[in-house]
């Protein structure tokens, strides 16, 4: 999304938006408690994260972008492996 003053804060949000849509479809397998961390970190990084990142190589961030992403990252992957489920608030 290319706009007059060459923000990318809606595109990173769009993007944001897009990987919690992506980890709510496979939701039930990253809380699987049968399912061994390393099997939920591949799950993460093949179909979470591309599609994140996807065309990310043409934005230009700034500080308060990248850490918004980066925030983003932080909270999925502790939703991911919190074995107890605090994360969620409980």
């Amino acid at each position: 999304m290319v706009n007059t003053d060459s923000s990318v804060k809606e595109e990173t949000k769009e993007r944001i938006a897009a990987g919690n849509r992506a980890y709510r479809v496979h939701k039930k397998l990253f809380s699987s408690k049968s399912i061994p961390r390393s099997i939920k970190l591949q799950l993460y990084n093949t179909s979470v994260l591309p599609t994140v990142t996807y065309a990310c190589e043409t934005w230009v961030l700034e500080e308060n972008m990248t850490n918004k992403l980066m925030i983003f990252e932080r909270k999925l992957i502790r939703k991911i492996f919190d074995p107890i489920g605090t994360a969620d608030g409980y």
